[in-house]
């Protein structure tokens, strides 16, 4: 059993106070005076925190030097404070896309060098090995400057054990369940390495750059493409459950007769859509898509868009089922937001328009839930794996200061604070 969140707790406030200010400086420097009044903290209070935070490498404190070019400035001269862009760099790799992208991302969360490996079907141990020698070039460009690395945090589609950071199933990495990522990362480049489901972190991405609201604190995060899937935010934390698999209702699989033809707990995604419209064009050779193998998404849209009937009917058709999935979810949990995400999305504000129409015209319950398209898409998970990379290694810090100046070696701050969002 884990244990209980007491957010009221001295060690907790502190953290807490000191998560703020830090996602309050990634916009860049501020002056003490401005920053306890943000906090509601005393300037006395502030100055603890900041002390503490300077002397351990994380701020940089000045003094504004602007002010003597004031011939009436009176007073104090306004400190300012700002992260320490000099403290290293986190890395963020994105497994879930054909294509692997990597980034090596500051403090702030600023991204300062990316590449990629583009077309990778299945990853292999070469495939790795690859990544491996990726990072390596990002770490010894002249942008990164020779900073230290100082996380690594990795986006990967599957289940993956919450507690060792092994695969339980993915069939995008070959042996998967003889491979340990943070691990195989961790002996490379020696420290530490955070590895979360690739929904799950899109959720986070979306969440700290993309549409979601700041104060939003339930929301269903979708990702609806070839696949889908799906990730939780519950009381503004990743809701990841007992066994680290929860919010993937979109992976529902029955076995029994009587619903195993049913469309309950899965999402309608853009292959769905694919076969509902093959199956009606079979008789049809006048159609623009009869007799292609594989059809492109942009004609699929484009003939959306013209009003084809074969492909409104099919696309309506997948608008109405996750309408309703949406709902049922929503019923549960009584979410503020829904995001979709994946490239159902380029069916547009029509297809948003649907969505809407069906989750509104089958709820009886009053639910006042938002329907956002995520802003982020491609770079989505990449993203959220920055933020998350950076938020572990402050935590790590964080509670480091923690157990040192409070004596209290038991003291677990990725207990409390770690899924935070």
């Amino acid at each position: 059993m884990s244990k209980p969140i007491i957010f009221q707790s001295q060690n907790n406030i502190r953290v807490s106070n000191q998560i703020a200010l830090i996602e309050s400086l990634k916009d860049g420097p501020k002056s003490i005076t401005n920053l306890a009044k943000e906090m509601s903290l005393s300037y006395t209070a502030l100055v603890k925190i900041i002390d503490e935070l300077s002397s351990n490498g994380l701020l940089y404190v000045t003094q504004d030097l602007s002010c003597k070019k004031r011939k009436n400035a009176k007073g104090r001269k306004p400190v300012l404070v700002s992260l320490n862009s000099k403290e290293g760099v986190v890395c963020a790799i994105d497994l879930s896309r054909r294509d692997i992208s990597i980034c090596l991302a500051d403090l702030s969360n600023r991204i300062i060098v990316r590449d990629s490996l583009e077309d990778v079907a299945i990853i292999t141990s070469k495939t790795l090995d690859r990544v491996v020698q990726k990072v390596k070039k990002l770490l010894a460009l002249p942008e990164a400057e020779g900073l230290p690395l100082l996380s690594i945090c990795i986006s990967s589609p599957g289940k993956i054990d919450k507690t060792t950071g092994a695969y339980i199933y993915a069939p995008k990495i070959a042996n998967a369940e003889q491979v340990n990522l943070p691990s195989f990362l961790k002996s490379h480049f020696g420290v530490d390495v955070y590895i979360y489901n690739d929904v799950n972190l899109g959720l986070v991405g979306e969440k700290s750059f993309g549409c979601i609201p700041k104060d939003a604190q339930d929301v269903l995060f979708a990702f609806c493409d070839m696949t889908s899937g799906s990730g939780l935010m519950l009381n503004g934390q990743l809701y990841e459950g007992f066994n680290g698999f929860a919010g993937e209702f979109a992976h529902y699989h029955s076995v029994d007769e009587l619903s195993k033809k049913s469309r309950s707990g899965k999402l309608y995604t853009v292959g769905e859509i694919y076969l509902d419209i093959k199956e009606s064009i079979e008789n049809k050779p006048d159609h623009p898509l009869y007799g292609k193998r594989r059809y492109h998404l942009k004609e699929v849209v484009s003939l959306f868009n013209n009003g084809d009937p074969i492909v409104v009917a099919a696309v309506t058709k997948s608008a109405k089922f996750n309408a309703i999935e949406f709902l049922a979810i929503t019923n549960l949990l009584d979410l503020q937001y829904i995001v979709l995400e994946g490239r159902i999305i380029e069916f547009g504000e029509a297809y948003k328009n649907l969505l809407n129409k069906y989750f509104k015209g089958y709820d009886a319950n009053h639910n006042r839930a938002e329907i956002l398209f995520s802003t982020l898409n491609n770079d989505a998970n990449l993203l959220g794996a920055v933020f998350q990379g950076t938020n572990m290694y402050l935590l790590e810090r964080f509670g480091e200061m923690t157990r040192k100046r409070t004596s209290t070696p038991e003291y677990d701050v990725i207990q409390y604070f770690g899924n935070n969002v």
